[in-house]
């Protein structure tokens, strides 16, 4: 078996914990946006597992889907960063795979490989991960990738986690 069969495995196997028994990964915290004058926008975690991954219905417009997540970001005012975006019943039963980038769609193989490319977009054009996710984009970030900067914000449940894969770091 080649590696990247394994990589695919273990992501595949990571993100189902993620969803079924650890949205503790997705919550933002005490993030906060400013939003407008003086209200302020703290993402749910709905919104935040939608920010890192969006998972759209069979036969979804993705024209439609570029709009409101434009407008979304807009209205939250916070720019629309690199996505990706799976058509398919879940995550794991996926049909068609995109990433998302400014107004460009790109059609990607699979789950890992759009979350491979998005990754290394964010690296390569030293792009912020999104504000709702910055705790999955950091996990992979240090977990996987095993990059460590001085700008990470690690939140102790990502601190946890990382402990638990790598028992032997700091």
């Amino acid at each position: 078996m080649c590696p990247y069969s394994l990589f695919e495995k273990f992501v595949r196997y990571l993100w189902g914990c993620f969803l079924v028994f650890d949205e503790s990964l997705f919550t933002p915290g005490s993030v906060a946006i400013k939003k407008g004058s003086q209200k302020r926008w703290k993402p749910t975690i709905s919104e935040s597992m939608r920010a890192f991954i969006a998972v759209l219905p069979v036969g979804a417009d993705l024209e439609k889907f570029k709009e409101e997540r434009h407008t979304e970001c807009r209205n939250h005012s916070v720019t629309w960063q690199p996505q990706v975006v799976v058509i398919g019943t879940s995550v794991l039963d996926v049909q068609q795979v995109f990433v998302f980038l400014n107004n460009i769609v790109y059609s990607v193989p699979s789950v890992v490989k759009g979350i491979d490319v998005c990754f290394k977009t964010f690296q390569v054009f030293n792009i912020e991960y999104p504000l709702e996710c910055k705790s999955p984009w950091t996990f992979l970030q240090r977990g996987i990738y095993n990059i460590e900067t001085q700008y990470d914000s690690v939140t102790p449940r990502v601190r946890e986690l990382l402990s638990i894969l790598r028992p032997d770091s700091d």
